[in-house]
């Protein structure tokens, strides 16, 4: 097993944040099969992670984390191996890109000690696991744990394991909770250390108090308040009286984009529906008006069947009920994709019924018109 150095030298190409700002944490499990605790994390407006490589940068928030253990220093359950450090336990999440992709894997040490804060934020999700009922959902300030001790010792240790990132905080968080000492470390999403023993770099931690408070939390957003900002900014900025216009303006330019779409589609779909039903009857050979209606309601099927089918199964993809999303290239934009997709059909269908209500047998009426015409 690789121990890693603290004492090795900083690398200066790379700078990593860590903001991990009030979030809800869903779905907590005390997985007795696995022996961790999961929860799935609510992603909000601000990234959680922000790293920076040779003048690169990319941004990405928490979507799931485990609490896992070394099962009291038995058994077959690896932790990675920080010199100097005193753990039994971590802290992993994983966060992922704006395309729901490209999983970065984020690490912090847990110490299990006699006397801690009982009301840390680690602890809080293992006694809302363990507790029976269990407790399924909360919301938890990270950064309150993480950065409690303001230490300018601390450092990130960063390697890569199967192509993906991982960063281990130098900094254990001390937790009371001994149902950590159970644990096990069965996440086989990354390596404990990476394949070369020297492969690893030292990534210097900012001061948290340059950085937590202001640059990764918009000005307009809900996350202010959670955050409980030291500096007040008064109502009458300029600043926050621009973000309110631009808010505003948003919002409008959203309003009549929306009004635009839906009088374009009031006439598009009508006509595309018409035409699409036209050619499935030449394609049937079908010209008489009751042969039409009976082939009608076919078509309106293998129509809903194409479109809603197609989104619905885009959906389920996107939200990773066939798989792992991490593992699933542009998870994200099927996502959006089958979003999109469903509400189209469902303006088609009340296009098409508005439609249907005011012209009598309409489309095969409009259809056997053009017909006598030809």
């Amino acid at each position: 097993m690789v121990l890693f150095d603290l004492t090795k030298s900083i690398d200066t190409s790379k700078t990593i944040n860590i903001n991990y700002i009030p979030m809800g944490v869903t779905s907590i499990l005390n997985d007795n099969v696995n022996k961790w605790i999961s929860g799935i994390c609510g992603r909000g407006s601000s990234s959680n992670v922000t790293y920076t490589e040779s003048g690169v940068t990319k941004e990405y928030k928490a979507d799931k984390m485990w609490l896992v253990g070394n099962k009291d220093g038995g058994g077959d359950t690896p932790l990675q191996q920080v010199t100097g450090k005193a753990y039994q336990a971590e802290l992993f999440i994983r966060n992922l890109d704006a395309n729901n992709s490209d999983p970065i894997y984020t690490c912090f040490l847990l110490n299990v000690a006699a006397i801690a804060s009982q009301n840390g934020q680690v602890d809080g999700i293992v006694r809302a696991a363990v507790a029976d009922p269990p407790v399924t959902s909360l919301t938890v300030d990270l950064n309150a744990d993480i950065f409690r001790i303001n230490t300018s010792n601390a450092v990130y240790i960063q390697y890569k394991s199967n192509g993906r990132n991982v960063f281990i905080y130098s900094e254990p968080i001390t937790v009371s909770a001994v149902a950590l000492l159970s644990l096990e470390n069965n996440v086989t999403y990354f390596d404990m250390a990476p394949a070369q023993a020297d492969d690893y770099s030292v990534i210097a931690s900012p001061v948290p108090g340059d950085w937590m408070e202001c640059d990764y939390v918009p000005i307009d957003s809900d996350d202010v308040a959670a955050n409980n900002l030291s500096m007040v900014i008064p109502a009458s900025s300029g600043l926050i009286q621009d973000q309110s216009a631009n808010q505003s303006l948003k919002t409008m330019v959203m309003f009549i984009l929306f009004v635009v779409f839906i009088g374009v589609a009031y006439f598009v779909i009508p006509t595309a529906y018409l035409y699409t039903a036209k050619l499935a009857f030449d394609y049937m050979d079908d010209v008489t008006e009751d042969a039409q209606k009976a082939k009608l309601p076919t078509i309106n099927a293998a129509l809903s069947a194409l479109i809603a089918g197609t989104a619905l199964v885009l959906l389920l993809i996107g939200a990773g009920v066939f798989g792992d999303t991490a593992n699933i290239p542009s998870a994200g934009l099927m996502l959006l994709i089958g979003m999109s997709l469903g509400i189209f059909y469902m303006i088609a269908i009340i296009v098409i019924k508005s439609k249907t209500s005011s012209i009598k047998n309409w489309p095969i009426s409009q259809i056997q018109e053009e017909m006598a015409d030809d």
